[in-house]
């Protein structure tokens, strides 16, 4: 009934991790005949991207596909499913599971409670990574989805399980049993001969099969009683298997007997009969374990209260007796059991006839071992056959935090929605509980209204239930871009939170810190590292790791080298190397050391951590960390001469979010280049309250002749703290050539020496060799300059540094073509496409692609701002 088993240990990966029940095939029982005909068709999986078992119930669809799970050489993962896996998230991490217990680990990616299944594209790219890790497994897998129609209609067996046959590689299969057809797009499969139907007329018994099944239960009928009992039971597989048991070891006229009384409804009547006549204590027995649909020696001890021998010897005869009962086996551990559908239902039956206290105390015996046994999904779903509210409220109360720390967010929400309105309204704490993942799954309109109702219930003492509100709202207001609200709310959190409380704490001063990060990054690196202090008290890896790389990246933008390699090693180390590789959260970790290996001028390094940081940030893409690295090897493509494309790199940059450009600071170069097509374009507030965007506004008002920044710029350089050895740098840097450029030659040298110091102290000077261009202006001042030995040294030190630097700078047209020049050429003089197409001798055809490659390359998207471009950098 439960998928979730929520490990002792809180820093386990967010992987679900299922009932038994849940992913292990069926055991085939002794004497069952072998259906030679669908055997044979079940050989053509191999074969075949999908294949479907449809038929209604009793028709043994279980039973055929687990004989063919024994006999072939297939690995398969078994996914048994139920009502419950109609949430995608649920569907694809029991999937995941299933396959994980018999390939292994084949970096298949534990983040599906994440993806927002509602978003097709992120769902898509979710599948994606699941394909392509499959696609890894060496030899053929066969991933058999038992009862599919329990999920039909969700999305799960819409649009992402048709996306994911459709897109299946060779060595993966798919066998899915239903009762009704599957909903999903079949007709290209069929065409492609990659689909294989079984269905309701191949599986129904064939007289030899059911003669066959007559005779191994000792009733040997003639030809006339078994043609009766075939016009009976139709080749109904289940009919046929209850009708036997009935006659089990009878004669032909006792059999006949069975025959016509079961005549009017062949399958109540005979599952009746064979219920009827099981002993009665084993009877007790099947009738109580019917409370939950599966179960071990263990907890059906726990539920009926016998003893464990007593429950073996119960199990065993009930597995000898033939009864449609499953075995689930699992090497070296005790097997599972489950009843067929058919038996379950008149077995709840009988279970509900029982008194009251006794149902209720069998249930609560049962969700009182699953909780002991950390399977919280199963325990929600027993409370709520019951109708127990207060003990989902109780679970919850139990295991939000647990769920938090392991990005499992949405089973909260999931287990609070079982509740009815009126009970959830009473229960201020699981309103405010759910808050987080509503927001997240339905908007932040729907989470504050779950807030407001906890608030109303707030009492005089209720600290921690205010301080939680307030930690919902921190929340809120993030994913709504409010940071000073979000830093006002955990702020209040804060001084209501208790001391001991050291996940909230931490998340709330991570929030702080956040909120911080571009308007004061030195005192966001405070907050995250008093924030890491907090997480380091939970023991959860996954929050550890979060604020270290956070850690890393703030001290990589600061250009504190030493301390971001540092917090990265200390992110990197928290996980087995085989296991980094499906952790997004480490992105930030190597993104941190491609920026110092960039800034110390090892490229082999940057290469290995930009790929490292690529690969894990397409898991979890972090715009604002994408954006900056952008920045980053456009400073480095500049610095090599590979102007256009570090101009194409900084344009989308610039396009897509300008304050996360601020935090890699463009060279000016870079910046002159990109201006020539986009004169008047970036952000032009000198006095912006987030320090690099001011100074990126200045850096650009600067490249386009606007000097009167200059005072804007200064006040940058004295209120930047010697802790941000980047902005320090920058900002002397351009301090310096707007002193030059106002004839403050004393100023400029000055500026430029800071710079050079700062940069030479902290261990890099990229800073510098990126600037070289627009610096060597102040070449000839700093040889003629007046100084001690020490002095001339250091002058000396940065002159060669900036005229070794100082490469000419590549313009966009350096991309373009002699033909490209030419058409260019010839429409700057106004000529239409058609014009240019007669003037050269082509076709118009050829002009329109000459232009199309022409614009991606000067990166702009007209003949206007191409000829602009052109025209400022003197080609036209």
């Amino acid at each position: 009934m439960g998928l979730e088993k929520d490990g002792a240990a809180a820093s386990r990966p967010p992987r679900l991790v299922m009932l038994p029940s849940k992913i292990a095939c069926p055991g085939v029982a002794g004497g069952t005949v072998r259906r030679v005909a669908v055997a044979d068709a079940l050989e053509g999986v191999a074969g075949a991207a999908l294949t479907t078992v449809v038929a209604p119930a009793g028709f043994g669809k279980t039973t055929a596909v687990a004989q063919w799970v024994a006999e072939t050489p297939l690995a398969v993962a078994w996914c048994s499913l139920d009502e419950d896996d109609a949430d995608p998230a649920r569907f694809w991490a029991v999937v995941c599971s299933a396959v994980l217990s018999v390939a292994g680990d084949l970096g298949i990616p534990d983040n599906f409670l994440d993806v927002p299944w509602a978003d097709q594209a992120a769902s898509h790219a979710a599948l994606a990574e699941l394909i392509v890790a499959l696609a890894a497994h060496e030899g053929d897998l066969a991933v058999v989805l038992e009862d599919i129609h329990a999920v039909q209609g969700s999305l799960t067996s819409g649009d992402s399980l048709s996306y994911f046959i459709r897109h299946l590689p060779p060595n993966i299969h798919v066998v899915a049993t239903s009762r009704m057809p599957l909903r999903i797009p079949l007709a290209k499969l069929r065409m492609q001969g990659k689909l294989l139907e079984i269905g309701e007329s191949l599986l129904r018994f064939t007289a030899d099969e059911e003669s066959e099944l007559f005779s191994s239960g000792g009733a040997h009928l003639d030809e006339a009683a078994l043609a009766r009992m075939r016009e009976t039971t139709g080749g109904w597989p289940a009919a046929s298997r209850l009708l036997a048991m009935c006659c089990e070891g009878a004669g032909v006229a006792a059999a006949e007997q069975a025959i016509e009384r079961a005549r009017e409804n062949v399958g109540e009547y005979l599952l009746e009969e064979v219920v009827s006549s099981v002993d009665a204590d084993l009877l007790d027995f099947m009738v109580n374990t019917s409370v939950v649909d599966s179960f071990d020696a263990d907890l059906a001890a726990a539920i009926t209260g016998e003893s464990a021998d007593g429950v073996r010897r119960l199990i065993d005869e009930m597995a000898a007796s033939g009864l449609f009962v499953q075995r689930l086996p699992r090497e070296g551990r005790s097997d599972w059991f489950r009843y067929h559908a058919m038996l379950l239902e008149v077995l709840q039956e009988r279970f509900k006839r029982l008194p009251e206290p006794e149902r209720a105390a069998m249930a609560q015996r049962a969700r009182d071992w699953y909780l002991a046994e950390g399977y919280d999904d199963a325990a929600v779903t027993l409370s709520y056959w019951m109708r127990d509210w207060d003990a989902i409220c109780g679970i919850i109360a139990a295991r939000w935090k647990s769920r938090y720390m392991n990005d499992d967010n949405e089973t909260v929400l999931r287990w609070a929605m079982t509740l009815p309105p009126d009970v959830l309204e009473a229960h201020p704490f699981v309103c405010a509980a759910a808050a987080l993942p509503t927001a997240l799954v339905k908007g932040p309109l729907e989470a504050n209204g779950l807030i407001h109702k906890a608030m109303l219930r707030l009492k005089d003492g209720d600290d921690f239930l205010f301080a939680f509100c307030m930690v919902q709202k921190a929340f809120l207001a993030v994913f709504q871009g409010q940071w000073d609200a979000c830093r006002d709310f955990a702020e209040r959190a804060l001084r209501f939170l208790p001391a001991e409380e050291h996940y909230l704490r931490g998340m709330m001063l991570q929030l702080t810190a956040s909120s911080l990060q571009y308007v004061d990054p030195v005192e966001s690196k405070r907050c995250f590292a008093e924030a890491l202090e907090a997480q380091r008290l939970t023991g959860n890896a996954n929050l550890i790791c979060s604020a270290l790389g956070n850690l890393a990246v703030l001290a990589a933008v600061l250009g504190q080298n030493a301390e971001a390699d540092k917090f990265a090693h200390q992110a990197l180390v928290l996980y087995d190397k085989g296991d980094r590789e499906r952790k997004p959260m480490l992105a930030h970790a190597h993104w941190a050391r491609a920026v110092v290996a960039h800034r110390e001028g090892d490229d082999a390094r940057f290469t290995a951590e930009l790929g490292a940081y690529r690969r894990l940030a397409a898991a979890s893409r972090v715009p604002s960390l994408a954006v900056s690295m952008d920045v980053i090897e456009a400073n480095r493509l500049m610095a090599l001469g590979e102007g256009a494309k570090a101009r194409s790199l900084l344009a989308g940059a610039m396009a897509e979010d300008a304050l996360a450009v601020s935090t890699a600071l463009p060279s000016l170069p870079l910046i002159r280049l990109w201006l020539a097509g986009n004169r008047g374009a970036g952000p032009r507030d000198a006095r912006a309250p987030e320090p690099r965007l001011a100074l990126l506004a200045a850096a650009l008002g600067y490249c386009s002749g606007d000097y009167d920044v200059a005072d804007a710029v200064a006040d940058i350089v004295r209120a930047t703290p010697r802790e941000d050895v980047v902005l320090c740098t920058a900002a002397r840097v351009l301090a310096s050539l707007l002193a030059f450029q106002a004839g403050r030659t004393r100023a400029a040298t000055d500026l430029i020496r800071e710079a050079f110091d700062i940069a030479t102290r902290a261990g890099f000077v990229a800073i510098i060799r990126e600037n070289a261009e627009e610096l060597i202006v102040l070449a000839p001042v700093l040889r003629q300059a007046e100084g001690d030995a020490a002095r001339k040294a250091a002058d000396a030190a940065l002159v060669r540094l900036v005229e070794d630097s100082a490469v000419p700078a590549s313009g966009p047209s350096d991309a373009l073509t002699e033909r490209e020049r030419e058409i260019m050429a010839v429409m700057a003089d106004g000529a239409t496409v058609a014009q240019a197409a007669e003037r050269l001798v082509v076709s118009r055809e050829t002009v329109k692609k000459h232009l199309g490659n022409i614009y991606s390359k000067l990166g702009v998207h007209s003949k206007m701002q191409a000829v602009a471009l052109l025209r400022d950098e003197g080609v036209l």
